[in-house]
């Protein structure tokens, strides 16, 4: 805490009947975990914190009072603060002991909202009370209220959108789920080819857009919509500036479109561009692979040549 902050004056908190102080054991650091709450002492004034992280003799905590974070580091027997003065006294309290009303509840969740990525994972996995409030009621608004803040709005807009356009998705993807698959795509490395791969062979249209928006992938997944006869996909690609009346890339999406029998995505890449030939070397393909709906489809709009 630096000197300035000494200057806040913080509410002295009283500890209800259930509640026990317990002294620093300095023989037994390991006792002191993630989400447990510090008191420290310093200047005839109290500070209480909680543990966000520690490590060797170090424990970087959140200001309860003032929202911001500070540290305070072991040295023998004494507890150093970020001005390098010695703290008064340090209380543990241990997070098991609910010395806190529901109305706290919520400071909590605005903790969690604003934390780094890090220490938010981190306090989350590690604390029981922080677990329960990201997979509890309140789950969504953490997520949601972290999602806005951290991804830009194309990224945002493919939660309701991803629905749409998946065969196996029928609902929006939860705020918690959109929120981690975007952050472990965003950590991750995804130019691997095996990560793109991975993408393809599990249908994962959300991370085939957040590819596609990052330019890691183009035309392979307009390749892959044809494969999948998704035409709202498609359009949305479209949305994004891709260029679908390049004849070498309509040449290669009709031949997939045969090839899979997408009937569907011919007819959408017809809507585009009416003038499209569809030659006697797309009937043959047509024939080989016996896909009669697009013959028949062929013959009745007279769009290939003899």
């Amino acid at each position: 805490m630096s000197q300035s902050e000494e200057r806040v004056e913080l509410d002295k908190i009283k500890a209800t009947e259930s509640k026990s102080e317990v002294e620093i054991d300095l023989s037994k650091p390991t006792q002191r975990g993630i989400g447990d709450y510090v008191e420290i002492v310093y200047h005839g004034k109290i500070f209480l914190c909680e543990i966000l992280d520690k490590s060797e003799g170090m424990f970087v905590l959140y200001d309860l009072n003032n929202h911001i974070r500070t540290t305070i580091t072991q040295k023998d027997t004494k507890w150093i603060l970020p001005n390098n003065e010695v703290a008064t006294k340090v209380n543990f309290i241990n997070e098991s002991e609910n010395i806190f009303n529901n109305n706290y509840e919520y400071e909590k969740i605005f903790l969690l909202e604003t934390l780094p990525y890090a220490e938010f994972k981190n306090l989350s996995v590690a604390n029981k009370f922080y677990y329960n409030l990201c997979n509890g009621k309140h789950s969504e608004r953490i997520y949601e209220t972290r999602s806005r803040k951290e991804f830009e709005e194309p990224i945002l807009a493919l939660r309701t959108f991803t629905s749409s356009v998946s065969t196996s998705q029928t609902n929006p993807l939860t705020w918690k789920e959109f929120y981690e698959r975007v952050i472990e795509f965003k950590n991750g490395d995804v130019t691997q080819y095996d990560y793109v791969d991975n993408q393809f062979r599990n249908n994962n249209i959300l991370e085939l857009q957040l590819l596609f928006l990052k330019r890691h992938i183009l035309y392979g997944l307009a390749q892959w919509a044809v494969g999948q006869n998704n035409i709202l996909l498609l359009d949305w690609m479209k949305e994004q500036k891709v260029d679908f009346s390049i004849i070498s890339i309509q040449r290669m999406l009709i031949k997939h479109a045969i090839y899979s029998g997408s009937l569907d995505v011919l007819k959408w890449l017809h809507s585009l561009n009416s003038n499209i030939v569809l030659t006697a070397q797309y009937l043959e393909m047509a024939i080989e692979q016996n896909q009669r709906h697009i013959i028949n489809w062929f013959h009745d709009n007279g769009i290939f040549e003899n």
